[in-house]
Parts: C-alpha cells; structure tokens; sequence
C-alpha cells in the first residue's frame, strides 16, 4: 500500500500577463502568438531576472 503525502505551502503573490489569440489545433498559431508577445516582454514593470 503506497502512503502519498500532500504539503501546503503559502506561496507569494504573483502577477501574471497574457495575450489572447483565438486558434484552433488544426489552426496552430503559437509561433505567431510567441512572436508579437516577445518584443513587447520589455514593456513590464519590475520583470525578475532569472540567474543562470
């Protein structure tokens, strides 16, 4: 018998943005959702800088 143990954590706000495309999945357009939401990336406000 397999004991699963689930955690509750308390996680920080975050503050998510998007764009909105209409498709379908014979009608695939996530290149050309990626494409105009990239150059806007520098458009938001306190971006974090993730460290490689």
């Amino acid at each position: 018998m397999a004991v699963t143990f689930l955690k509750i954590a308390d996680l920080h706000p975050k503050k998510l943005m998007g764009q909105r495309l209409t498709m379908s999945l014979t009608e695939n357009k996530t290149f050309e959702l990626c494409q105009t939401f990239m150059p806007r990336r520098s458009e938001i406000p306190q971006q974090l800088r993730i460290k490689s």
